[in-house]
Formats: C-alpha cells, structure tokens, sequence
C-alpha cells in the first residue's frame, strides 16, 4: 500500500556519468556539496541551524574495486501506510508515514544521510490498557558515516512528539578504545511524553508539569565507561492523591549525575540539589547527595510537613483508623547505603519530629485522641521532648532522653541508657490495657497524679537472648501516684528494679525503696516472680517507724472508721502465693511482723504479729469498689500483746471477709477461758456502718480478766460472761451514742482480796471513815466501767489489810445498753453474811454517771448506801446513808433495822445469805 513519488531525476545523472568523472572528484567538492530540503506539504517545516563541522575526505580506495558512488538530493516520500496485526494482544497497529524530505550521498566508504519526516499515529498500543491514536510526530536526522575512520558523526537527531523533544548531535569513534563525544537534550511539556508510559499501577496520577534532560557523553568507552554528565529535573508537577481529591503541587526537582570513568560506578555521584514539593496542607523539601554507586554513600536534608487525615486516605495504613493531626519531620543524615543497617562509624543522623494534634484509632488495641510533642535524636541517642498524649479520659505527659542507643544494634555486650519522666493526672489501667484482658482484669483502677522518674539500663543481647521478660535495670528516683478505690496517695524514690529470668520463671525485683508518708520515711523490698508451672508469688519486706495507712488506703472504704487513721510501726516480712484461677486475688499469704506498734488515741503493741490469709478473691467486674466485693479467710496471731486497758501473752482472731460483711472470732483458749462462742460482725458498706458483738464466755478467770486493768489480783473465781451489743456510725462518738444491747456476767465461788467486808459492814464506825463506792464499783460495776470508761482505771479499792478476803458465793453483773446510756438491770453480789447491790445508769455520751451502791437487807432494802455520780473524770461522792440514823447509836445495824418499812432497793436473782448459827470464834 504505497503510493508516492521518486524525484531521481540528480540521481540517474549522476549514474550515468563515466568513471573518469568520478575520480575527478575532489575533496574540497565533496565537502562543499550541500543539499536542502523543503516539504512540498507547507504544514511541514523543520529547520534548525546547521552546526555541522566540515565533513571528512574519503579514503583512498583499491583501484581494482569500483566504489559504488550514490547520490540523492532529494527525496519526497508520501502517503506510506502501515498496518500490523499482533495475534499475541490482538491488537492492529496503524500508522503512516505522511510525509519525508530525505538526501543520501554514498561516496567510496561514506556515507552521508539527512531526513525530516512527519508521522501520523492513526492507533499505536503502547501496552495492553493503552494506546495512542489520531497523533502527529516529527522526526529529523543528519548524520555522517567513513567507514575508513570508523567514526560516526550526528550533526542533529531531533524528535518532537506533542510538547515533547529529544536532541542529540556529536560522535562516535570506533577505533582503538572507542571514543565518544555525545551532546544530548531532552524535554517534555505537560508529560506529553512520559503519560504514555504510565500505567494505572505507577504513577499516572501526574496530572501536568514539565521534564527535561541535558548532558554530555565523552571519553573512551571500550575498557571504561566514557564520563558522563547530565542534569535532569522537574518543574511544576502535579500528581493527584488517589481517592482523596487531593494534589501534591509545585513539585520542583533540580539534579545531577556524573559516573565518573570507572565501570564499577565507584565514582559516581547522584546529587539532587532541589526536591520540594507542595503537599496538601503541607510541604516536603529535600536535597540529597549519593555518591560510589559501588559502595554508596548517602547524605540527604529532609524536611516535610503534611496532614495526616488526607495522606493517609492515599496510603494503606490498616489497621489504623481515623488518623489526623500534622507531623513535620527534619531528618539529616550521613552514611553508608552498603548495608540494611551501616556500621556505627559509618554514619551520622540527626532528626526532629513534631507531632502536632495527631489522632488515630486501632480498633480493639488504643485509642489516641491527641498527640502532640517534639521527639528528636541521632545515632546514639533519642529525645522525647514534652509528648502529650491522650486516650479516653487518660492523659500522659512523657519526657526523656535515650542514650548509646546504637549499642542495641552494634555492640551487644554495652549498655543502653534511658532516663524518663512521666506525668499524668488521670491514667485508666483497664482502658489502655483493653487489649490484654487478664492484666486489666489483675488491676481494675484508675490511676491518679501519676509521677514517674526513672533511669534505665540494658543491652543488645539482653533485649535478644530472653523468653519473656529481657534483663533491664532501673534507677527508680521517684514514683508517685493515688489509686482510686484502693490507695489515697503513695510516694516512692530511691530504689531500683531489676527485671530477668532463668530457666523456671522470671522475677521482677524491687530492692532498698524509701516509702515516703507525711515526712516518714520507711524502707521497702519486694520481689515478684512468675513460674512457668507453678503458681506465680510475691515476697515484701518493710522497716518501718512510722507509716499510716489512712494515707495509702483509699479513706471513704475503711472497714471500720479511722481503724487506718493510726501509725503503724514494726519489721514486716512475708509472702504472698497468687492463685491460678484467675477469679481469685490472692492463694495464700503470710506476713510476720516483729515489734509490732499500732499507735493512735489508744496503742497496741506486740512483740509478733501474724498475719494468716487464705483465698482472697474480689469482683474486678463489679462497680463496687475492691473493699466491698472482697472475700478472704484470715488469722491475726498476736504474742506479747499490750495495750491501754489490757495485755495478753497469747491472742488469736479469726477474720473472715465475704459479700461486704466482716467477722471477727476470737479463738485463741489460753487467754480466754475454757469455753466461748460468739463473734464482732461489722456492715462497713451500710450507712452508717454498723456493728454487732455477739458472745458468750464460760469459766473465765477473773483474775486473768482484771489482771489487764489492774496491777493488784483483786478478786479470784471463775465467771461466765454474755455479751450482745450493737452500734452504728462513722467515728467514734456516733458509735458510743448509738451503742445498744447487753452485758452479763454471772458467777459464784469468787474471792475479793485485800478486804474481809462483812467486818466492814459490821462495824459501822469503821464504815464511816470507809467509801462503800470503791468496793462496789471493782465487783460490781467493773464490767460495764470498763466499757464506760474506755479502759481507764477510774476506781481504787481501799484496802485495809492484803491479808483479808471476803468470799462471794454469788455474783450478778447485768446491764442494758441504749443509745449509749448503760442501765443497771441486775448487779448484786452476797458475801457468807450480806448482800450488795448496784443500781443507776453511766451515759457514754454526755460522759457521766449516777450510781447508788447499798448493803441490803433481807427483804431487799438499803440498810445504808453511797451514791457516785457526775463526770467520769471527777465524780462526787455522798456521804454514806444509813436507814436507822433515828435509832442510833446502835450495836448491829443489821438487827435493829429489821422491822422497820423500807423501800426496796434490789429483786434479782442474788439471794440474800441464809441465817447461821454463831460460832465460838465468830466475831
């Protein structure tokens, strides 16, 4: 398919003409021999201006061989059209040439060509998704060939396709090591060009923007490569961010490249002198230097600055969600590009990274709302520079410096470095932990006022060789911080933390803390150690000389009111066995505690105190707080006990702890008799808290009793005791106002000593200078003083003679409780010869008493009495009234009252001692 016209009209001449002409051929023809060309078609029109240089002479050829001599001036070709089918992507291609302007000149072993040619792409498929059509291309070409020199001279190779050029014109010699000389350029408007080439893949988002190309080609380049040099760049690109409507703008590239002239590239360099770029809400700018492309090594300034909202919709960052906020990063680096990661001598870096209101989501695993702060470093070191960072109602505030960081990678067997401070006020345990359920599970609180700064140390081969935990140690120089729920404030400096493991279980040690509590300082060990097989357990060790814990333990859930609000004070050691089941808190525990000290209003002292506890568990689910859904088994041992009011060589309590409800059990025999029954039940969680004591003694020992608040044995015998009382309120006064109930205590066969008081009652005139109130009160009210009086010892017997003894063949001590005002019911005792009895009331309350003691009758009446009554602290007493004062003076009161009326004084279960006959000795 060929239609066109051959002007040959030059070329026929000159075939025709003799040999003798040709030989007539000079060089000085042959170089002034030129030639134009001009398109018939006026819509063709190449020119450029003729650089070429004067064209070599022809090599002198062997007279025995004809040299072919061809000349053409001119030639038009036009209309050639060309049509291919490739079967492989059934693709048909087809083009035409539609126009060409060529002249050719074969002299000897030359050969000199120069063609324009204008092409029209009708459908051209560049690959299987692309094709050009309907397109328009010029070409140009003027070149010339000596076979003899074997060199090969471009004067100009030029196409144009669209607003895209490509130039090229020097030469190229063949002989010897080769020699070139070659001149190129190449531009392209609007990626005219380069669009072809662009697959949905790459980037066919460039949208517009201008390339170009230029440099020079010299040198030898058989056994070398010829030095090449060329600059290349961009200028006002614009690429279209996929699926976001966004575009980098402006990017603007300036470079160069030299290769230097050895085949192994080792002197080569890559430079890009300018790469910047406008981002959406942002920027990136850059320069960079790349040189021995054998052993590369890299120095690049790096600063960019963008949105992340609108770049991360272009890159696939799953599984982050919802990212945004403004990061801008300066990076400076120097270095060696042979290896993933370069020796440390080999490189250099420093960098800055702000992160401004960033936020982003990770389903299931963190939520960060905001995150703002500077972190910046180089090869050795990392600083972190005020990073605020918050997630739900969590907030951090972390500062901190990484030092000999590089030993991670470099040198396994030296120390990295790290200091840290950390801030915040609220951080949620359970929320930040959400995605390993068990520790959120272990710790269910939130954490407040959280101050934390430590110093750190590890290396490269401890951070490698480790299963579970990696060997680090830390410098603690403070840690503070409350825990809603469980601890009110807890401050925490001086110490160090070693984490490590063998072959069994990996422990985290916790060695010579100060524990700081309102100025005290107390010192503090622990150890935590989780066993691959076995259950995991801890191990504490406290000195202290004074710690409250009103002021760890979070106040509003104290199981009795202001029991923490006291200073405590001992040698602590013990252990704590965690349970495998993970419902339960603790398995097991054991706390000794030598010089034990509980000092508050009243102190408790002992030498040991043990403390016992068994299957602790709680409800970590429950919105209650850890207090009210604890249940535990426990036992307080104490030895050597003391305290204001009694002391006791051997006490034992059992606790028990379940569905809000404390119970307290005496269970220790040595100290409280031969039998008891009965318990303390404290409802710390209803308002106001309330308390019950129910129990019951059987044969317990006076004297063991009284010997806790007395000095002196004052009475012997064996009593049985019954106690039932209840109390509610938030200190100590509500619960003394509000306390109601019973007090019992009934006995016979008992001994007072010191006085023989039925010779005191017998004789009158001694009774005068004697106060009946001082007997009566250490029989009679003793029980309920003690209660009435917190323990002191407000009474003091009058004893005439250690030697005498009154014995007490019955005894009854009964009183009721309301509101705190104690009632005598039934209080009586009755000696071999007279009866006494008690009656009145003590008011805890308003602090006072009114109690009448009486000798009585019979028929239950006072035959003289002596009334106590007023303050506790100074109460008064009346003088001692007699029911015959008329009839005196008398020899036996008892007697001649007999007969006379009387109001009863006492009907209870004391009878009165029978009549006996008198015996030579009695007195």
């Amino acid at each position: 398919n060929a239609d066109g016209v051959l002007n040959l009209e030059r070329a026929l001449e000159s075939a025709d003409s003799n040999e003798d002409a040709n030989k007539k051929t000079s060089k000085e023809d042959q170089s002034s021999d030129t030639y134009s060309s001009s398109s018939k078609n006026d819509s063709l029109s190449i020119s450029r201006e003729n650089t070429r240089s004067t064209k070599p002479s022809e090599t002198t050829q062997d007279p025995s061989k004809k040299p072919l001599n061809l000349a053409i001036e001119e030639l038009e070709i036009q209309n050639i059209e060309f049509i291919f089918d490739i079967e492989r992507t059934n693709q048909q291609q087809r083009f035409a040439l539609e126009y060409a302007d060529a002249a050719f000149k074969h002299v000897n072993d030359s050969i000199e060509a120069e063609m324009t040619a204008k092409w029209y792409i009708d459908r051209l498929g560049v690959d299987k998704n692309k094709e050009i059509k309907d397109e328009e291309l010029l070409t140009s070409i003027d070149f010339y060939y000596d076979q003899g020199e074997q060199k090969f001279n471009i004067y100009q190779s030029d196409i144009e396709f669209r607003n895209a050029h490509f130039y090229t014109d020097g030469y190229v010699d063949l002989k010897d090591k080769g020699m070139i000389d070659i001149n190129f350029e190449a531009g392209d408007d609007e990626l005219a060009f380069t669009r072809l080439f662009l697959t949905s893949e790459g980037i066919d988002n460039l949208k517009s923007g201008k390339l170009y190309l230029n440099g020079t080609a010299k040198g030898p380049f058989r056994d070398q490569i010829p030095d090449i040099n060329c600059d290349f760049g961009a200028s006002k690109l614009t690429i279209e961010l996929p699926k976001t409507g966004d575009y980098v703008r402006n990017l603007i590239m300036d470079g160069h490249f030299s290769s230097g002239t050895k085949e192994d590239l080792s002197e080569a360099v890559v430079k890009f002198d300018t790469l910047s770029a406008l981002l959406p809400t942002g920027y990136i700018r850059a320069s960079s230097t790349i040189t021995n492309l054998k052993s590369p090594k890299i120095i690049y300034d790096l600063d960019v600055s963008a949105r992340l909202d609108r770049l991360g919709k272009f890159f696939d960052l799953s599984p982050v969600d919802d990212l945004k906020g403004k990061v801008r990063i300066q990076d400076l680096y120097k270095g060696s590009l042979t290896e993933l990661i370069p020796e440390k001598d080999q490189y250099e870096e420093s960098f800055t990274i702000e992160l401004d209101s960033v936020s982003f989501n990770i389903p299931e695993v963190v939520d960060i709302d905001y995150l703002s702060g500077i972190i910046s470093g180089n090869v050795d070191s990392l600083k972190v520079d005020s990073l605020k960072i918050n997630s739900g109602n969590s907030d951090l505030i972390v500062n901190g410096v990484i030092n000999e960081l590089s030993n991670v990678v470099f040198d396994e067997d030296n120390l990295v470095q790290v200091d840290l401070k950390i801030r915040s006020e609220i951080f949620d345990f359970p929320f930040l932990f959400r995605a390993l359920p068990r520790t959120a599970a272990a710790f269910p609180y939130i954490i407040r006022k959280v101050s934390i700064d430590v110093a750190a140390e590890t290396s490269f081969s401890n951070l490698e060789e480790y299963r579970d935990v990696p060997k680090m140690d830390f410098e603690i120089r403070e840690v503070a911080a409350s825990v809603d729920s469980l601890l009110d404030f807890v401050r925490v400096r001086d110490g160090t933390f070693n984490m490590y493991e063998d072959a069994e279980a990996y422990f985290l040690d916790f060695e010579n803390f100060k524990l700081i509590t309102d100025g005290n300082v107390s010192e503090a060990e622990f150890r935590y150690i989780d066993k691959m097989v076995k259950r995991d357990s801890m191990t504490l060790s406290l000195k202290t000389d004074g710690i409250n814990p009103a002021q760890l333990f979070y106040k509003e859930t104290d199981t009795v009111p202001g029991v923490t609000d006291a200073w405590l004070i001992g040698d602590y050691n013990g252990y704590i066995i965690l349970p495998q089941d993970t419902t339960k808190f603790i398995h097991q525990a054991y706390m000794d505690i030598k010089d034990f000290a509980y000092q508050t209003k009243d102190t408790v002292s002992a030498k040991r105190f043990i403390i016992q506890l068994d299957d602790v568990s709680y409800d970590g689910d429950s919105a209650e707080s850890f207090w009210a859904t604890l249940e535990s088994d426990n036992d307080f041992i104490f030895r050597d006990l003391e305290t204001s009011v009694f002391q006791s060589d051997s006490l034992g309590l059992y606790v028990q702890t379940k569905d809000g409800v404390i119970t307290v059990s005496p269970h220790d025999h040595e100290t409280l008799g031969q039998d008891e029954a009965g318990n303390i039940t404290i409802y710390p969680y209803e308002d106001p808290p309330r308390f019950q004591l129910d129990y019951t003694i059987e044969k317990m020992p006076l004297e063991e009793m009284l010997e806790s608040f007395y000095e002196e044995e004052l009475i012997t015998g064996a009593v049985d005791i019954k106690l039932d009382l209840d109390a509610a309120g938030l200190d100590g006064d509500a619960i003394t106002s509000s306390l109601s109930g019973s007090i019992y205590v009934v006995g016979d066969s008992l001994m007072l000593k010191g006085l023989n008081l039925d010779d005191v009652i017998r004789d009158y005139r001694k009774s005068q200078s004697f106060n009946l109130v001082d007997v009566g009160a250490v029989v009679l009210a003793g029980p309920a003083g003690i209660v009435y009086s917190k323990g002191s010892n407000y009474v003091s017997l009058l004893t005439t003679n250690k030697n005498d003894s009154t014995q007490i063949s019955k005894f009854s001590s009964k009183w009721s409780l309301d509101s705190g005002r104690i009632n005598a019911d039934d209080v009586a005792f009755a000696t071999l010869k007279n009866r006494v009895a008690a009656k009145g009331w003590l008011d805890m309350d308003i602090d006072s008493l009114d109690v009448t003691i009486g000798v009585l009758n019979d028929k239950g009446c006072a035959i003289f009495d002596q009334r106590i009554y007023g303050g506790s602290d100074e109460p008064e007493y009346s003088k001692v009234n007699f029911l015959g004062t008329l009839l005196a003076p008398v020899t036996n009161v008892v007697k001649d009252v007999v007969g006379a009326k009387c109001k009863v004084f006492y009907e209870g279960i004391v009878t009165h001692p029978a009549e006996r006959k008198k015996k030579k000795d009695d007195p």
